[in-house]
């Protein structure tokens, strides 16, 4: 069962059982859990996943100049931090993802197997290469502070009662989620935007249920169960839906693949 509000960012969810808590493909448990999912005789599986979305989505919020000409550029961010930060590439992007929603320095070290102060001179380092995300960050809790909600980039509000409390956990915790909710929920509605956008298309060309047919959706990817004959168009349409489903200052990357089951297409 897939949950259309089952988070509180307004990600899709789902239960009985959970296909989002099956482990990343690109782990090796993952991978062979994954290769269980087989389509049916006569059918493949398409399966594509946004490139880099939530950090898409906060160039084209943040405005930031050289976190958006490298995406216009399609350039390699995790190096571009990696350069900055003067780190390697594997704990860039740990800092990349993590930074976007205002990581502290505890918990980034964490991440990246690093002390408190190394991690500390990270985010220093990063927010002062990519500027134009400290000030959003910073103006978009104060609007929260007055507004007393937060939003996503189609409008959809989430109430935030405890962004001025007295009490520092509360507090904290709200400022987080004004952020979280605006990147990660945008990037949420994205996605159900390229669904069905994707499935309006198709069956406006008289495609049918049992031609194609959506069967998962875990954050920013997608799984369609497809006629075998059909599937390079098919997949070729859901990319062009998924990329042109909205408008943002950033170009959007879905990147499809097709396979026997779910862990070979990806």
């Amino acid at each position: 069962s897939y949950n259309q509000w089952g988070t509180g960012t307004g990600r899709m969810s789902s239960s009985d059982p959970n296909m989002q808590n099956i482990p990343s493909s690109r782990t090796e448990e993952g991978d062979l859990i994954r290769k269980a999912f087989i389509a049916q005789d006569g059918y493949k599986l398409i399966v594509a996943d946004y490139s880099q979305i939530e950090l898409r989505v906060t160039a084209h919020l943040s405005g930031d100049p050289i976190m958006s000409k490298i995406y216009q550029e399609n350039g390699d961010i995790h190096q571009m931090t990696a350069d900055a930060c003067n780190c390697a590439r594997f704990d860039a992007k740990a800092i990349n993802f993590g930074l976007i929603y205002k990581m502290g320095a505890k918990t980034l070290a964490k991440a990246i197997k690093k002390t408190e102060a190394e991690a500390q001179d990270y985010i220093d380092r990063y927010f002062e290469n990519y500027h134009g995300v400290a000030t959003f960050q910073d103006k978009l809790v104060a609007q929260c502070r007055r507004k007393g909600y937060t939003w996503t980039i189609t409008g959809r509000k989430r109430k935030l009662g405890n962004i001025n409390s007295d009490q520092y956990g509360l507090k904290a915790s709200d400022e987080r989620k004004s952020i979280n909710t605006q990147v990660q929920g945008s990037a949420a509605d994205i996605i159900k935007i390229g669904m069905r956008n994707f499935h309006r298309k198709l069956r406006a060309e008289g495609l049918t249920s049992d031609d194609f047919r959506i069967i998962g959706q875990v954050h920013d990817e997608v799984v369609v169960e497809v006629k075998e004959g059909i599937a390079e168009y098919v997949s070729r349409t859901l990319q062009q839906e998924m990329e042109s489903c909205v408008k943002l200052d950033v170009p959007l990357i879905a990147e499809p693949c097709i396979g026997d089951s779910w862990g070979e297409a990806k």
